[in-house]
């Protein structure tokens, strides 16, 4: 291997791997090629200036690279960005609004004070912007980084019930000078989204690890619903996709000792006034409202499914479990706080209070945006004869 290669090898690989072939071509491949070229040219010459030169710009390469990679992932990120479809994102803000509009109410219902509506907008400016972020991120990249950043969410996770904020029993928050976060719930889109890329590369056995240290995690943490989530997100996942189905026996034992260990440690916590958001509308004498709520309710059920049903039209059924993750993530996050209303508080996907789950709403759904067919720039979907 040259010198401008050794030195910028990293950075060499991970744009092959990660850049569409025709951008690393245009970009980092024709750098690293200009390099040597000039690298040769000067350690030709046989003057020790010359060859002194050579060497300093040989020891340059890697920020050489670092620079040409930086504008080939924005060149992509713009491409991908074009095949999006944004409009996606105005019935989820429109859904939050309803729901802010829900704990407002009830809130006012139950005279006792409101959640606060400032930082609730604040955090739904930051979460659409992150959902904004993460619908224009190529799949190739999702897909290399989706396991790393599924690990270092359950890192997160584990040590925030060792050293987090406890409350009732359960240590699920960190504070951030007046906020208050909830690690799980943020970790919850790319622990899915490391599980499907995982199932997509048939690495059944790393996508299992994945899944005990999830649910050991949330046992920690002592959070019953999240563990729910991330055993039903990868009983889907496991479901689908080219021989996954042989995974899902042990992928169901796996969730099932994780959910009870944590069900063992869970100490149901109170359930919270602004928890209900939207569901709020539903109990109020104003019809028209209540009707909204069940339009919001049915928005953030419908998107991230439609995008789905899209994608099994674009690739065959059951054959892409990264692009299913984000859909079940969400899906499952809406499905399991109202099976559970009863007996275990928990926040609804863009309707509930609360700004953790507001933002890893949006990230979940820019995800399932990001890898839809059409931002993948895929063709139809044809049965062969």
């Amino acid at each position: 291997m040259s010198a401008p290669r050794a030195t910028g090898g990293f950075i060499l690989r991970w744009g092959e791997a990660h850049l569409e072939p025709e951008t690393y071509q245009r970009t980092l491949a024709a750098a690293a090629a200009d390099l040597e070229h000039e690298v040769g040219a000067l350690a030709s010459q046989g003057t020790p200036e010359a060859s002194a030169a050579a060497r300093r710009l040989a020891a340059r390469a890697r920020w050489v690279y670092a620079r040409v990679l930086l504008g080939a992932v924005a060149m992509d990120r713009q491409a991908a960005a074009r095949r999006v479809r944004w409009w996606v994102l105005l019935p989820a803000c429109v859904a939050v609004l309803l729901g802010i509009l829900g704990g407002q109410l009830v809130a006012s219902e139950a005279g006792v004070e409101p959640p606060p509506l400032v930082g609730t907008l604040v955090f739904l400016g930051v979460g659409a912007t992150l959902g904004a972020l993460m619908a224009s991120t190529p799949r190739r990249i999702l897909e290399g980084e989706a396991p790393g950043a599924a690990w270092l969410a359950v890192v997160a996770v584990a040590v925030t019930g060792l050293v987090g904020v406890a409350a009732g029993g359960a240590s699920r928050w960190v504070r951030l000078g007046p906020l208050q976060i909830q690690i799980a719930t943020l970790a919850m889109p790319f622990i899915g989204l490391g599980l499907g890329a995982l199932a997509a590369q048939r690495r059944r056995g790393q996508a299992l690890a994945l899944l005990g240290a999830a649910l050991a995690a949330m046992a920690l943490t002592a959070d019953l619903a999240s563990a729910i989530v991330v055993a039903a997100l990868a009983v889907g996942i496991a479901s689908h996709g080219e021989g996954a189905r042989r995974a899902v026996p042990e992928t169901l034992a796996l969730a099932l000792v994780g959910v009870g260990l944590a069900g063992l440690a869970d100490p149901i916590l109170a359930p919270s006034l602004g928890s209900e958001g939207v569901l709020g509308l539903v109990v109020q004498s104003n019809f028209a409202l209540g009707v909204l709520s069940f339009v919001a309710l049915g928005l953030v059920a419908a998107l991230p499914w439609g995008l789905w049903a899209q994608a099994r039209r674009w690739r065959g059924p059951g054959s892409d479990p990264l692009a299913l993750a984000p859909v079940v993530t969400l899906s499952a996050s809406l499905l399991v706080p109202i099976a559970m209303a009863p007996w275990v508080p928990s926040v609804l996907p863009l309707l509930g209070y609360g700004g953790s789950a507001l933002v890893a709403s949006f990230l979940g759904l820019g995800a399932a945006m990001a890898l839809s067919p059409r931002a993948a720039g895929r063709a139809p979907h044809t049965a062969s004869m």
